[in-house]
C-alpha cells in the first residue's frame, strides 16, 4: 500500500472519529433534555429530532451516490465535514435559558438535519471510497475505519457524562465544529479523489434500478431492521436506564460510553479476525449478542448485569453495518456507490422507525416492554443472516 493511500485511510478515520462525536453529543445530554423542564422536549419530541435527522441523510444518501459517480468522493465528504460543523454551530445556541429568537426544539431540529446531510454524505461516500481503492482486505479497511466513528462515540460520552462538562455541554459541541473546520483544510489538500472506473457506475440510475436482482434489497432490508436494534441503545438507552431501572444520569452516560467502547474494542477484533476467519461467519454471529441482550434486560435487576448486557449489545452491534456493506459490495462492486448509498438509507429509516416506535409506544407501555418487542426483531435478523451468509459462501 502506498503513502497517499496510507494517508488517506488516516484521514478517513480521523472524519469518522469526528463524526462519532458529533452523532452522539445530544443521545449523551437526552436525560437532561428529557428531565430540565427549561428546555421543553418531550419524548415525543426527542423522537422527532431522529426524524429530522434521518431526513437529511436520506437526502444527501441518494445525492451522495449520484455525485460520486461523477466527480467522485472527494467533494462529497468534504460537504458532509461542511454540514457537520454547521449543525455543532446551531447546537452552541441551545441553552436552558432559551434563545430570545428561537426555540430550544427548532434549534435541536435544525442542528440534528444538518447532522443528518453530514452522517449521509460521509458514510456513503467512505464506504465506496474504500471499496474502490483497496483491491484486496476491503473487508478489513471498512471494519477498521468505521471504528473510528464508534470510538468517537464513546468518548464524546465519557465527556459530555462527566460532571464537569454536562452542565456546559455545549461548549463541547463548539470544540467539535472548529474540528471539523480543520478537517476540511487537511482533506481539501491531503485527500486522494476517487472515481469508479467501471463503466456501469455510470448508467443512468433508472437502468441499474430497473436490473437489479432481488437479492440486492436484502441487505438495506436487514441493516433497516438492525437499525432498529442499535438506536434503542444508542439514543434510548440512557433514557431507559434512568427511567426503567432507575439508574442515575451520570452512571447512564457511563453505560453509553461502554456501549460505544465495546463496538469499537470489538470492531477492531473483527478487524483482526478477518485475516483468519471469513467475514460471512462473523456476520453470522453476531445477531446472537444481540438477542441475549435485549431479552436479558427484561429479567435484570442488577446494575452490574445491566451495564454487562449494554456491553453484550456493544459486541453484537460491534462490525455489523460495515459488514453488511462489505458484503453488498462484495456482490455489487461495479455500483458500489449505489448498493452502499441503498444500505445508508436503510440505515436511516431504521433509525426513524426505532425512534418513532420507542418514543410513541413509551406513552401506552413500559420501555423494558418495547425492549422485549425489539428483542424478536434480533431473531428475524439472526434468520435472515443465516441465508444471506450461506448464498454467499
Amino acid at each position: 500500500m502506498n503513502v497517499p493511500k496510507i494517508l488517506s485511510i488516516f484521514l478517513l478515520c480521523l472524519v469518522c472519529f469526528g463524526l462519532g462525536n458529533a452523532w452522539t453529543i445530544v443521545p449523551s445530554i437526552s436525560n437532561m433534555l428529557l428531565t430540565n423542564s427549561a428546555y421543553q422536549i418531550s419524548h415525543e419530541g426527542y423522537a422527532g429530532l431522529t426524524v429530522y435527522l434521518v431526513i437529511g441523510a436520506l437526502l444527501t444518501s441518494f445525492l451522495t451516490s449520484e455525485i460520486s459517480r461523477f466527480f467522485g468522493t472527494k467533494l462529497t465528504i468534504l460537504s458532509g465535514l461542511l454540514f457537520n460543523s454547521i449543525s455543532m454551530i446551531i447546537l452552541v445556541f441551545v441553552k436552558p435559558d432559551g434563545n430570545p429568537y428561537l426555540s430550544n426544539v427548532f434549534l435541536l431540529s435544525i442542528s440534528q438535519f444538518f447532522l443528518g446531510m453530514g452522517i449521509g454524505s460521509i458514510l456513503t461516500s467512505i464506504s465506496a471510497y474504500l471499496a474502490i481503492s483497496l483491491k484486496r482486505f476491503i473487508a478489513m479497511g471498512i471494519t477498521g475505519v468505521f471504528t473510528c466513528v464508534n470510538l468517537g462515540s464513546s468518548t464524546c460520552a465519557n465527556i459530555v457524562g462527566s460532571k464537569i462538562v454536562q452542565e456546559n455541554w455545549w461548549y463541547i459541541a463548539g470544540l467539535i465544529s472548529c474540528y471539523f473546520v480543520f478537517l476540511i483544510l487537511i482533506c481539501f489538500f491531503l485527500l486522494k479523489n476517487i472515481v469508479n472506473p467501471s463503466p456501469q457506475s455510470r448508467n443512468k440510475l433508472s437502468l441499474i434500478f430497473c436490473n437489479l436482482p432481488n437479492r440486492y434489497w436484502i441487505f438495506p432490508i436487514v441493516i433497516f431492521l438492525y437499525s432498529i436494534i442499535e438506536i434503542s441503545y444508542s439514543s434510548w438507552g440512557v433514557i431507559f436506564l434512568h427511567e426503567a431501572k432507575g439508574i442515575s444520569i451520570h452512571s447512564s452516560n457511563e453505560a453509553l460510553s461502554i456501549f460505544w467502547a465495546t463496538v469499537g474494542v470489538c470492531q477492531l477484533i473483527v478487524c483482526a479476525l478477518i485475516s483468519i476467519v471469513p467475514f460471512q461467519k462473523i456476520y453470522r454471529v453476531l445477531p446472537v449478542f444481540l438477542i441475549i441482550s435485549l431479552f436479558g434486560q427484561l429479567f435484570s435487576s442488577n446494575t452490574l448485569v445491566t451495564l454487562a448486557l449494554f456491553a453484550l449489545a456493544g459486541i453484537g452491534c460491534s462490525a455489523f453495518f460495515s459488514l453488511t456493506i462489505n458484503l453488498g459490495e462484495f456482490e455489487f462492486k461495479k455500483i458500489a456507490e449505489l448498493i452502499s448509498g441503498t444500505i445508508v438509507i436503510g440505515y436511516f429509516l431504521g433509525q426513524a422507525a426505532g425512534s418513532l416506535i420507542i418514543g410513541f409506544a413509551h406513552k401506552f407501555v413500559s420501555i423494558s416492554i418495547v425492549y422485549g418487542f425489539i428483542g424478536f426483531i434480533s431473531v428475524l435478523i439472526a434468520v435472515i443472516n443465516y441465508r444471506i451468509t450461506r448464498k454467499a459462501n
